[in-house]
């Protein structure tokens, strides 16, 4: 009879994407502070990183190692995938789609909310930022009444089904107008927007990205 498990085949290699470097940096903060061992830039303000995997005896896995990242990219390595088919040679079976994940690819929206913003602005904004960094933001107000939203706003992160305040460069990124001194140049990299954990609770959201702390409707 076929042993099926010996047939399954084990990636050679594991690409963490954005959203896993992330995840990895927030889990374990000591690894995201930690040098590359490729490019000495610490490991949270990477956008992908390529591991060769290893495994023991039994077949289980037991180590990783880096052998490329964003900041050493060489031909075909622009990987989007946790866990993408590669070839003997580590090479991508099939060429990984370029997903834009760079803050040029949002430049226009440097400073858009300097004049202040709308639920359709925040909308609009967090799901491109969303659809870039693969990281989700909400802004919270004060209150949903029969006019809409109102009262004060927040931005915060969601991730890992948890919320956290929004940290770094972003929020003024997207506030401050461009010319400003105090406006930074890029949003920084996602793994930065990470604060401090908040216990929210909400009354109200649109299933988009604007929650209400009460609904007085």
């Amino acid at each position: 009879m076929t042993d099926v498990q010996s047939e399954v085949r084990k990636p050679l290699h594991m690409v963490w994407d954005p959203a896993i470097v992330m995840q990895m940096a927030v889990a374990n903060p000591e690894w995201g502070g930690l040098p590359c061992p490729l490019d000495g830039q610490r490991n949270f303000e990477h956008r992908w990183i390529r591991h060769e995997v290893s495994y023991n005896d039994l077949g289980e896995m037991d180590g990783l190692r880096t052998v490329a990242c964003n900041l050493t990219p060489g031909p075909k390595q622009r990987p989007t995938s946790a866990a993408e088919p590669v070839d003997a040679t580590g090479e991508p079976v099939d060429e990984a789609p370029d997903t834009g994940q760079n803050a040029e690819d949002t430049e226009d929206l440097r400073g858009c909310m300097r004049d202040g913003y709308t639920p359709e602005d925040v909308n609009r904004v967090f799901a491109r930022l969303e659809s870039v960094f693969g990281v989700r933001l909400v802004c919270v107000w004060n209150y949903v009444d029969a006019l809409g939203f109102g009262g004060n706003s927040q931005f915060y992160v969601e991730h890992g089904g948890r919320t956290f305040e929004l940290a770094g460069d972003l929020w003024r990124w997207l506030n401050r107008p461009p010319g400003a001194a105090d406006a930074p140049a890029t949003p920084g990299h996602p793994s930065s927007w990470l604060g401090a954990a908040v216990p929210l609770t909400f009354d109200y959201e649109d299933w988009g990205h604007n929650y209400a702390a009460r609904d007085e409707r």
